[in-house]
């Protein structure tokens, strides 16, 4: 029996685990049914020179350890300056933009100061909850030497803050939201993330806890995406010797009486070993590689139960506004000119044409401006907007 360890599955969970095991020195195949690696992450074209980030669009959750642990910097992947900008439109037209601990656009000062409040709190929490999330789940009937370190940590928080690591995670979104922002879009903009993926609304119970996790959870982005991570992480696991296949699904895993011997590819060939890891979900796993006249009744019941049924729907649009921004631009110039920032607003709608034509760092020279090029068409699509500019989409 071979101990080599087979991995189903290469999307980021697999893509890691046969990094981390290629590293420890074993021997890893993994096989990936479709032709191109990434799962959920992966990118897929939808118009000629742009591709959509993919179903799971946000890296800003990958664990820093990982990024060093696995040397991800040596194989590309590079870390965003700073937090991604969120963008919450509204019906007046004025949006709301979320960057970080930041806030501004169409909110007050009390908006700010709340903001500012719940961020606050969220850092306090951070270190603590991660060390509970970054771990192995603790067995509840076990030992309790494993607990003693997250129960001091949150117990180091405090009263206050420990009191509402309490109230918070039973709580629907919604309710948390309206206790902490006045403002529904902003606590709307902020709950939003809570309930990507799972089969519940805001007012579900319990969602303030995926909401707070995956607050604590979020940092530093990746530049490029989800997709730049699993290319750094198939780079990394190739560079330490792990075997990837794409474009070979797995039909069967394999096993008897003494437990798994091995998986059978969708051509009939079948490979021995004792270690086969699943990436799948547990039904797919379970039900259909493992089959069910392997399991218990009980067993194969259980897992029959689980809920795998989710909600998440993307829709990518590429936007068309170079003609529409060449209609308006005489007319908009004209409206520009009467205000007391005329001025300076001409100048951004002027530099963010020139930077389309790719002089942007010429113009990054000549006005001392250091920002990205990102950012420069922010400032004018949000000067267009006041304006009630219609932007097309093909």
């Amino acid at each position: 029996m071979s101990n080599e360890i087979i991995i189903i599955g290469g999307g980021h969970n697999g893509l890691t685990a046969a990094a981390y095991l290629a590293k420890a020195g074993r021997k890893v195949r993994l096989f990936e049914a479709d032709t191109r690696l990434g799962g959920l992450a992966r990118s897929e074209p939808f118009h000629e020179g742009f591709e959509t980030p993919g179903v799971l669009h946000d890296a800003s959750s990958v664990r820093p350890w990982v990024v060093s642990d696995l040397g991800l910097h040596k194989h590309g992947l590079q870390s965003a300056a700073g937090p991604a900008k969120f963008t919450v439109p509204g019906a007046d037209g004025e949006p709301i933009y979320l960057e970080g601990n930041r806030i501004s656009g169409a909110v007050s000062p009390t908006d700010v100061d709340r903001y500012a409040a719940f961020a606050g709190f969220v850092d306090r929490v951070r270190k603590p909850l991660m060390r509970i999330l970054d771990n192995p789940p603790p067995d509840p009937l076990g030992p309790l030497l494993p607990l003693i370190g997250p129960l001091l940590g949150i117990r180091r928080l405090g009263g206050t803050d420990m009191t509402e690591l309490i109230r918070i995670p039973p709580m629907a979104s919604a309710d948390w939201m309206r206790d902490a922002f006045a403002n529904d879009r902003l606590g709307a903009a902020v709950a939003h993330r809570g309930l990507i993926g799972s089969w519940t609304g805001p007012w579900s119970p319990w969602t303030s806890a995926a909401l707070l996790f995956d607050l604590c959870a979020s940092g530093t982005d990746i530049v490029g995406g989800p997709a730049a991570l699993t290319d750094a992480l198939a780079a990394a696991a190739k560079g330490y010797g792990a075997e990837i296949n794409t474009g070979v699904p797995v039909a069967r895993i394999l096993s008897n009486l003494d437990g798994v011997t091995g998986i059978e590819l969708a051509d009939g060939q079948k490979i021995e070993s004792r270690i086969v890891v699943s990436t799948c979900d547990p039904r797919r796993t379970f039900l259909d590689l493992v089959g069910q006249r392997a399991l218990t009744s009980e067993f194969a019941r259980s897992i029959s139960n689980v809920r795998l049924r989710g909600t998440t729907a993307k829709l990518d649009l590429l936007f068309n506004i170079q003609k529409e921004l060449k209609q308006v631009s005489s007319e908009l110039q004209s409206i520009l000119e009467q205000e007391h920032d005329a001025n300076e607003t001409l100048q951004h709608f002027r530099d963010w044409h020139e930077a389309e034509q790719g002089n942007l760092w010429e113009l990054q020279r000549e006005h001392n401006r250091k920002v990205e090029a990102r950012d420069l068409k922010h400032r004018i699509v949000d000067e267009t907007l006041k304006w009630k500019v219609v932007f097309t989409v093909p």
